[in-house]
């Protein structure tokens, strides 16, 4: 029988049940997305992807919970995270509109496979 599952900070995840994620912390969830997506894209733009990962990775350790629960994730946090980018990094537009999509993106793949029900990222403006 072929490994169904993928292992995070020691635990299981059996893809058969999506649910089962839905306990997972924000920051595993992260890492899960970026490695199915890094199998789906060119080198280059996985870089890409582990750079907003990076960032907002920097961002939740210093003001997140590394505990909080991936379905608690929700558009005022990714807004505070923009915010962060736009006025502490001090990230041009550009900057932060790449980290959006980058961030759009990978919660998509969390979306797709039903392990959140909305992606927080989505209906967040780009900035001109």
């Amino acid at each position: 029988m072929p490994f169904r599952g993928y292992f995070l900070s020691g635990f299981r995840i059996n893809y058969e049940n999506p649910q089962n994620l839905i306990y997972m912390r924000l920051l595993e969830a992260l890492e899960l997305a970026f490695g199915i997506k890094a199998q789906e894209c060119s080198r280059e733009t996985m870089l890409d992807y582990r750079s907003y990962i990076n960032n907002f990775k920097f961002y939740w350790v210093l003001y997140g919970d590394i505990y909080f629960r991936l379905e608690d994730f929700k558009k005022r946090q990714a807004l505070h995270y923009l915010d962060f980018l736009l006025l502490e990094k001090k990230h041009e537009a550009i900057t932060q509109n790449n980290n959006l999509r980058g961030m759009k993106v990978i919660f998509n793949v969390l979306t797709e496979r039903e392990y959140i029900s909305d992606n927080p990222f989505v209906g967040i403006k780009l900035l001109s």
